[in-house]
């Protein structure tokens, strides 16, 4: 096993595109309900074996499965105190759910899926969109769906796995994310996994009756290198 990930790292070391699609088609494999390895075949015939989470301090990240987290997902994006600073803030049908749901965790080199896992239950929901392998950037959005999770860390330290995933594993450099003015949670936890403010869309949104503005936050790999240093040496307490 430690020859075959040596020669996975050795490969895509140079070939990020080829580590961006096999990690790809590793979380297609969770979503359709391989829980815990996945298996790869490199195109020079190399073989390797990954894990089908990050693991965390409190949370872990998993791949999303349509069969044991669809119907979860569907009470988050319902519930109006969950999706209050959201783009996708109306109710909608189930059809329109998972029909969506699918696109976005689909096997394409577009959009990464996370749900949030604390204690073996689903609180929420992370990932990685609109990946553009060339620039090596990506956007991220995540949502606790879970209220009485609210203010547990969960989001932050959910940000600090996806980030460490974007950066080290599919070898992305910047990330940003774009969040209402008005939501001091999502500003206060982006600020503490060391994004920055990089711009501003005036009067972007729609929230209560009134135009309001969107922040651009980002960050790049050596930003987060110490944040990602620091979460580390909190493992080892």
């Amino acid at each position: 096993m430690t020859i075959i990930l040596n020669l996975y790292k050795q490969y895509t070391t140079t070939h990020s595109k080829i580590r961006l699609i096999y990690s790809h088609l590793f979380l297609w494999y969770c979503h359709l309900g391989i829980p815990f390895l996945a298996l790869y075949i490199l195109d020079s015939g190399d073989i390797f074996v990954q894990p089908a989470f990050v693991p965390g301090k409190k949370i872990s990240l998993r791949a999303y499965n349509e069969r044991t987290d669809f119907e979860e997902y569907y009470k988050w994006i319902n519930d109006k105190s969950v999706t209050e600073y959201m783009d996708d803030m109306y109710p909608v049908t189930y059809e329109y759910a998972k029909k969506s749901m699918r696109s976005l965790a689909s096997p394409n080199l577009d959009n990464v899926v996370f749900i949030i896992e604390a204690h073996k239950e689903a609180v929420g929901i992370t990932g990685l969109y609109d990946i553009n392998d060339v620039h090596r950037r990506a956007r991220t959005r995540t949502m606790i769906g879970e209220k009485e999770k609210f203010g547990r860390g969960y989001g932050t330290e959910s940000k600090i796995l996806l980030l460490s995933y974007a950066f080290y594993t599919i070898n992305l450099h910047h990330i940003t994310s774009i969040v209402q003015e008005q939501n001091v949670a999502s500003i206060r936890s982006l600020t503490k996994v060391g994004c920055v403010r990089e711009g501003l869309l005036r009067e972007n949104s729609f929230y209560k009756g009134i135009w309001v503005n969107d922040i651009i936050f980002g960050i790049t790999e050596p930003d987060f290198r110490p944040i990602w240093e620091k979460y580390n040496e909190s493992l080892k307490k």
